[in-house]
């Protein structure tokens, strides 16, 4: 008959004290913490990025294009109100200013679409809205070009009857054009 050895050593977790247990618990707790805390907010980064680049191609352009065509319907005004300057109308003894009011704030409202425009063009915002710009770039050629312009000048000139012709002729159509 064989006598097996009775193995009167302790086992490893019994051998290694309470403290040390709870230090090695603790480090190993606070690692995964650590990485749980790395990968949440790389999470966080990286949805910011994603945000960022659907606002610049698709917020941006449409806030743009909002922009550009406030101050479109902005110039028309201008001009309709310029109109009543003409002495010929009732309505003129109300205007406590000039004409250049009028003309001046048109020239101003050209001058920032064409800051707004320049902001568009300088980005790709893909094939999409790159073919959207240039159409819309076409239309609002044709609205300062053949009606805009042509109109201003005409207040300028004080002939108040072809600016009016111009406005319905030209101007509108090609603010429907391009609005």
């Amino acid at each position: 008959e064989g006598k097996s050895k009775i193995n009167s050593k302790p086992s490893l977790s019994k051998r290694i004290s309470i403290r040390a247990r709870l230090t090695v618990t603790m480090v190993i707790m606070a690692s995964l913490l650590a990485g749980v805390s790395f990968l949440g907010l790389n999470g966080i980064i990286e949805s910011n990025k994603s945000l960022e680049r659907a606002y610049r191609n698709e917020l941006e352009p449409t806030a743009i294009f909002g922009r550009v065509v406030t101050l479109m319907s902005e110039n028309r005004a201008q001009a309709l109100q310029a109109i009543q300057h003409d002495e010929s109308n009732p309505v003129s003894k109300t205007h406590d200013h000039s004409i250049f009011q009028h003309t001046d704030k048109m020239a101003k409202n050209k001058a920032e679409i064409d800051d707004q425009i320049a902001r568009l063009v300088s980005h790709n915002y893909g094939s999409e809205i790159d073919d959207l710009i240039a159409r819309f770039m076409e239309a609002r050629t044709e609205f300062v070009e053949v009606g805009l312009q042509p109109a201003r000048k005409a207040l300028l000139d004080g002939n108040f009857v072809e600016a009016n012709r111009l406005l319905i002729a030209n101007t509108n159509p090609a603010y429907e054009k391009a609005a």
